[in-house]
């Protein structure tokens, strides 16, 4: 037993209100868990009419175990601005201590000289891999584009939650990061996603080596996202390279220790040469 959940009110149908309330708040990851079972279960109308035998679940089957369908198009747009918004907070945060804090090398604001920076992330659901094309837009705002269709979008952490802004929808949601596990929090419903490295495929046969990392094409290093001497998941992001006018994050390729970067923000590198020495 994770937790007990035990609600009350003057009659059954506000302390169910109640209790679906609470149920939509709870943000468990990681361990297997009935908590959107008991929310559909709360919602039918035996339960809320209080018609409860053994029969109940066999009779409201259709209503407890619906068929799985692919999460909407919110899920993947919010999934993507947590992972900007992240690496964004880094940067600043690794740029408060550092004697070129003023650099406009640390600053993930997209600006190009003759154009936009566009970085392309790639998540997984099932067997569904679906991409979104993000953009940095004055403000702190975003352009975030899926399978065609663009919106503007902008975002602010409240403790462990973000509150989001997509077009004119508002929202509030919980993004969890393990590893390459993105665990969506979203209107009383949670979607686990998994992170997809794009560019993984291009660093496969140094992975085996296991002595570093590679450009996969020639680029310009834009940030460091990790300090030298860190222990980081697998799947943490560890710099941002800007090649062929996007921006790709390379990120760890499994559980290890970031011993030095050979390369910093602004320089420009070869395709092959080993960016980041990891242990």
């Amino acid at each position: 037993m994770i937790a007990k959940l035990i609600v009350h009110a003057p009659d059954r149908a506000h302390a169910l209100a109640r209790m679906s309330a609470a149920l939509a708040e709870y943000r468990i990851v990681g361990v297997a868990n009935n908590v959107e079972f008991l929310g559909r279960l709360i919602a039918t109308p035996s339960f809320a009419g209080a018609d409860l035998d053994t029969a109940l679940i066999e009779r409201e089957h259709d209503a407890l175990f619906p068929p799985p369908t692919l999460p909407p198009d919110d899920v993947w747009l919010v999934a993507a601005l947590a992972e900007v918004e992240r690496d964004r907070a880094a940067a600043q945060g690794d740029a408060a201590g550092a004697d070129d804090a003023a650099s406009p090398w640390r600053v993930l604001d997209g600006w190009r000289l003759n154009g936009r920076a566009v970085r392309r992330l790639g998540f997984r659901w099932g067997e569904t891999t679906r991409e979104v094309d993000v953009a940095a837009l004055a403000g702190g705002r975003w352009e975030l584009a899926l399978d065609g269709a663009s919106v503007i979008a902008s975002a602010a952490w409240r403790g462990g939650a973000l509150s989001a802004t997509l077009g004119a929808h508002r929202l509030a949601a919980t993004v969890v990061a393990d590893g390459d596990r993105r665990q969506v929090f979203i209107a009383a419903r949670s979607h686990a996603l998994a992170f997809v490295d794009l560019l993984g495929i291009a660093g496969a046969e140094h992975e085996e080596e296991g002595t570093g990392l590679l450009a996969p094409m020639p680029g310009k290093v834009i940030a460091l996202l990790a300090a030298p001497g860190a222990t980081v998941d697998k799947g943490a992001p560890l710099l941002v390279l800007e090649a062929m006018k996007m921006e790709h994050t390379i990120s760890a390729p499994r559980a290890g220790t970031v011993k030095s970067f050979r390369y910093a923000a602004g320089d420009q590198v070869a395709e092959g040469v080993e960016l980041v020495e990891f242990e």
